[in-house]
C-alpha cells in the first residue's frame, strides 16, 4: 500500500503545479477556484490517512506502516507549502489587475502579510481542535505516587485511577498539591493505552487575535480601494 500512497501523491503534486501555471497564465476564477478546493481536500485527505496508519491500521510490529506515516507526513508539509505559494501567487495577480500602481507594492505586502497571520492562525486553530478531538473528559480519583528518577532527583507522580466502560485503568501524571482519596477532572485519550492528561490543548490567545489582526489588515487594504474610487 506504501507505494499506492506515494504514487497518489505524486501525481496530485503534479496536477497541483499544471493548475498552478493556468492560474498565472490565465488568470480565470475556475481554475484558482479548482487549484484551492484540490489542495485543501488533499491536506484533509492525507492527514486523515495518516491518522489512519498512525492509529487504526493493523500494525504487524514496531514501525510497520512507518513508510505510509513518513510518505502522509511530508506530503501534508509540501501540499501545505504548495497552498501557500498558490495564495500568495493570487494576490500578486490579483493585485497587478488593479488600478492603483503607485501603492501596489505595498498593498500587495499588506495582503501577504495578512494570508500570513490568518495561516498562522489556522495552524494554531487546527492543532487545538485535533488535540482536543482525541481526548474524553472523566474523573478520576488519586490511588497512590510512583516515584520518577530523574537528573534532578527523584520526583512523585500521582497515579490516577478512572473508569471507562466498567474498566479500569491507572496512569501517572505530574500533579501537585494533591494526596491519596482526592478526586479531579483529568482528560485521557482511548487512541493512546488510556493516557491521561490535566487539560485541554487551548491556543485561543494565538488564533484569534491572528483572525483579528490578518481580517483587519484585509478589511484596511480594501476600505482603502473604495474610497480612492
Amino acid at each position: 500500500m506504501g507505494y499506492l500512497v506515494f504514487i497518489g501523491c505524486v501525481i496530485i503534486f503534479i496536477i497541483q503545479i499544471v493548475l498552478l501555471i493556468k492560474c498565472i497564465k490565465k488568470n480565470k476564477k475556475e481554475y484558482w477556484i479548482s487549484l484551492i478546493c484540490l489542495e485543501i481536500i488533499s491536506i484533509l485527505a492525507l492527514d486523515w490517512i495518516d491518522y489512519y496508519y498512525r492509529i487504526l491500521a493493523p500494525s504487524g510490529g514496531f514501525m510497520s506502516n512507518f513508510g505510509e506515516e513518513l510518505t502522509c507526513f511530508g506530503a501534508i508539509i509540501l501540499y501545505i507549502f504548495m497552498f501557500c505559494i498558490t495564495c500568495i501567487a493570487g494576490i500578486i495577480v490579483f493585485e497587478k489587475n488593479q488600478d492603483n500602481k503607485g501603492n501596489r507594492l505595498k498593498d500587495t505586502l499588506k495582503l501577504i502579510i495578512a494570508f500570513i497571520i490568518i495561516m498562522v492562525g489556522i495552524v494554531f486553530l487546527v492543532n487545538e481542535l485535533k488535540e482536543n478531538f482525541k481526548i474524553v473528559e472523566t474523573y478520576g480519583t488519586i490511588v497512590d505516587f510512583k516515584e520518577i528518577k530523574g537528573g534532578n532527583g527523584s520526583e512523585y507522580w500521582p497515579i490516577v485511577q478512572f473508569e471507562v466502560d466498567g474498566k479500569e485503568h491507572k496512569d501517572s501524571y505530574p500533579i501537585s498539591n494533591v494526596k491519596v482519596g482526592d478526586k479531579l477532572k483529568i482528560y485521557y485519550y482511548p487512541k493512546y493505552n488510556y493516557r491521561i492528561t490535566t487539560h485541554r490543548t487551548n491556543n485561543k490567545i494565538i488564533w484569534i487575535p491572528a483572525f483579528i489582526v490578518g481580517t483587519l489588515l484585509i478589511f484596511n487594504r480594501f476600505k482603502k480601494k473604495n474610497i480612492s474610487k
